[in-house]
């Protein structure tokens, strides 16, 4: 096992993938009008921005290829993902936008604090 961060230019990736409702194409065809919709991102949005940051998605554990029950792949490309790791990821990016936002605050509010009464008054 080996533990590190993710690298700031997949949490750049992983920011950037739009979240979108959608219905399955198999559902629509099924159920028509009443198929249910369904909210995530599109596993080729988040290929594309892995791509345009260097990544290889092939390299990321989160993408699934469908499998017949030999185990062997049935379709070329990737073509879904794993919800769960991609909010882990998005988490992630998130925690790290929010800590530099107080950075930035605190940051700010120093800049612009008057002195205590103590360090104003203080003799020197």
């Amino acid at each position: 096992e080996q533990f590190s961060d993710p690298e700031a230019s997949l949490l750049d990736a992983v920011g950037r993938v739009p979240f979108k409702a959608y219905k399955l194409k198999t559902a629509v065809s099924a159920k028509g009008a009443k198929a249910r919709t369904h909210f995530g991102i599109i596993a080729d949005d988040l290929e594309k921005e892995l791509r345009a940051e260097g990544i290889d998605p092939g390299d990321l554990s989160l993408f699934v290829k469908p499998k017949d029950e030999d185990g062997n792949v049935v379709a070329d490309g990737l073509t879904g993902y794993r919800p769960v790791e991609f909010m882990q990821l998005e988490m992630d990016r998130i925690r790290r936008e929010i800590a530099a936002l107080k950075s930035e605050v605190s940051a700010s509010a120093r800049g612009s604090e008057r002195p205590s009464f103590r360090e104003h008054y203080s003799a020197s």
